[in-house]
């Protein structure tokens, strides 16, 4: 999905990064072994016994987190219950990675105003008549959007959005 998302949308910098939870880094070779995203074993530094990030995000196993231009949860879609393998689910994923990294501004004018939600009225966004898309309309309204802000900072290093892939090693995977 990486390679798919850097060659049609370049200009929103989405980025996949895998976390794994703390007490399960002998997992980790099995998971990047035929992966080329970049991955993260997170810890446990206030020493509560559970994952940080985990924690922070509530997040349960084989989780991927959507995360904002400002780096706050955006959405949960769980890859056990949403096979990745069915078209419509990786279908569902990407739109929503799209649509989060745009924000209202579906126009990509750099305006979040009353064109977008036209384009939302007409079924032309990321996630024709989603919920999703309107929430991220509402909110952004009368501002710039997160692509014009991004655009704005000429810092490579700077995500519009990340992914975040939460993963359990193989052997204690568990299922809902």
């Amino acid at each position: 999905m990486q390679a798919e998302l850097d060659a049609n949308y370049p200009l929103l910098d989405i980025q996949i990064l895998g976390v794994n939870a703390e007490g399960y880094e002998s997992g980790n070779a099995s998971f990047t072994a035929n992966a080329d995203i970049p991955w993260l074993q997170d810890v446990d530094a206030n020493g509560n016994s559970q994952s940080d990030v985990w924690e922070a995000w509530g997040v349960t196993y084989r989780d991927v987190v959507i995360l904002d231009e400002e780096n706050i949860p955006s959405a949960v879609f769980n890859v056990t219950t949403n096979d990745l393998g069915v078209p419509v689910n990786y279908d569902f994923l990407r739109q929503v990675s799209i649509s989060t990294a745009i924000g209202g501004d579906f126009d990509l004018n750099g305006q979040v105003d009353g064109a977008d939600f036209l384009t939302w009225q007409r079924g032309e966004t990321s996630l024709p008549f989603h919920s999703y898309d309107l929430s991220h309309w509402l909110d952004d309204y009368g501002s710039g959007s997160p692509l014009a802000a991004t655009s704005a900072i000429p810092e490579p290093t700077t995500a519009t959005l990340t992914l975040a892939a939460l993963f359990l090693a193989i052997s204690r995977r568990r299922y809902f």
